[in-house]
C-alpha cells in the first residue's frame, strides 16, 4: 500500500500501484510513500523557513517609514515601536519574576 501527500504533508490518496498517482502528485509537490515510509516519487519537504522578522532587521524600515512617510505611515511605525518597547518591558519583568 502506497500513501500520497500533498506539498504541505496532508494525506492525499493510498493505491497498490503508487506508478499511477506519481506524476500528478509530483507537479503539484506532494510525494509517495511505501508502506516502511520510502520516499518513492516526489520530494518530501525538508522542512519549514522560519521566516518571522527580527526587531533590530525591522527597525531601519521602521525609522524610514517615520522619518519618510505620511501621518498614517508615522503613526505605524509610533505603534510598532512601542509594541517593541512593551516586549523589551514585558522580558525584563519576566527575568525579575
Amino acid at each position: 500500500m502506497y500513501r500520497a501527500f500533498d506539498k504541505e504533508g496532508k494525506p492525499v490518496g493510498v493505491s497498490h500501484a503508487w506508478q499511477v498517482m506519481a506524476e500528478p502528485i509530483e507537479k503539484r509537490g506532494g510525494w509517495i510513500e511505501n508502506e516502511t515510509g520510502k520516499i518513492v516519487a516526489g520530494k518530501k519537504p525538508k522542512g519549514t523557513i522560519d521566516m518571522t522578522p527580527t526587531w533590530r532587521g525591522m527597525l531601519p524600515l521602521l525609522l524610514e517609514l517615520y522619518e519618510n512617510s505620511n501621518a498614517t505611515g508615522r503613526q505605524t511605525a509610533i505603534s510598532e515601536l512601542r509594541r517593541m518597547a512593551d516586549a523589551a518591558d514585558a522580558y525584563n519583568a519576566s527575568l525579575k519574576a
